[in-house]
């Protein structure tokens, strides 16, 4: 018999919020909840619906592995369901776009070979791109299939043993052309990005792009960019507790002024309990109703406009 229930999700880092109307519900509740293949198999989750008050935003249906097998929307984009499917490892086989009307629209298919996973479209025998990975070196190499029938790099990288990336190689039609180096500093409490630019094999220029500063813990507090205007420019300064989760975020213009302040509290059990946003003059509330572990319901009240957001679970 299926039952229709709440489930216990586990509290996961913040990632930057972004204001967007479609599938708000998902999107909010993926901002601090996390659904890995282990969480989802130990639970027995089924499906898991997102809706606008009594409307259906979205809906995620899960294998008993874990795996997401159907992936629905009512954003009214182009695509409005995705359909996955997988082998006995657990690797993706095949994944189906459907459009509005649900006819099929475009679909891919997957096929290993030792340590590569080859990509073709549905309906085409060649090939498109092709990912080697070499786990125990830390090393991923991918690959387009060019006009010439003939595998191209576009990029490698590579990881340090704790999983961190360390450098990543990225190549076009003369050969390599860009290079980027990842640094940390657990000394002196800060990273660094680099971009080492080349031409013909040649090294052209070598420039910082981003930079960071963490506290003792490795958590960022204070990060500055050089993609915008080409200068390192200071675009967030965050603060934590002593659990080491968010709680307050502020955000910079590249002119330097404050347009963005985020504001986090959680409840004892370290649940997000309450997410504040002021931009300029926009305030913005999220409450997260929990019925003890379990969470029911995210209310958003946006300048006194009201938004209810309920989430539902089907087991096996």
């Amino acid at each position: 018999m299926k039952t229709t229930i709440l489930i216990i999700l586990f509290f996961v880092s913040y990632v930057a919020f972004g204001q967007s109307i479609q599938n708000e519900p998902e999107k909010l509740f993926k901002e601090f909840f996390t659904l890995d293949n282990e969480t989802i198999s130990k639970y027995g989750i089924k499906t898991i619906s997102f809706y606008c008050d009594s409307l259906l935003s979205s809906k995620l249906e899960f294998d008993k592995n874990g795996n997401l097998v159907m992936d629905l929307s009512n954003d009214n984009s182009f695509v409005k369901k995705a359909v996955y499917y997988y082998d006995s490892l657990n690797r993706i086989l095949k994944i189906e776009y459907f459009n509005p009307k649900d006819e099929f629209n475009y679909g891919y298919y997957y096929v290993y070979e030792g340590f590569s996973a080859i990509e073709y479209e549905i309906g085409n025998d060649e090939p498109r791109n092709r990912i080697i990975t070499l786990k125990d070196e830390g090393i991923i190499i991918y690959s387009d299939y060019n006009e010439g029938n003939k595998w191209s790099i576009n990029s490698v990288t590579f990881k340090n043993p704790n999983g961190s990336y360390d450098r990543e190689l990225r190549y076009n039609s003369s050969g390599l052309y860009c290079e980027l180096k990842y640094y940390y500093d657990t000394s002196g409490k800060k990273g660094e990005t680099v971009n080492i630019d080349y031409h013909n094999g040649l090294k052209m220029s070598e420039k910082s792009i981003d930079n960071y500063k963490t506290d003792i813990n490795g958590n960022e507090i204070e990060y500055y960019s050089a993609y915008s205007t080409g200068k390192l420019k200071l675009v967030s300064k965050k603060q934590y507790n002593n659990k080491n989760q968010l709680t307050k975020a502020e955000y910079f213009s590249i002119y330097g002024k404050k347009w963005n302040i985020e504001n986090f509290t959680y409840n004892a059990n370290c649940f997000i309990e309450k997410k504040e946003i002021q931009q300029d003059l926009v305030k913005t509330e999220l409450f997260y109703i929990y019925n003890n572990y379990f969470l029911v319901q995210i209310i958003k009240n946006s300048n006194d406009k009201i938004d209810n957001f309920n989430i539902v679970y089907e087991f096996y």
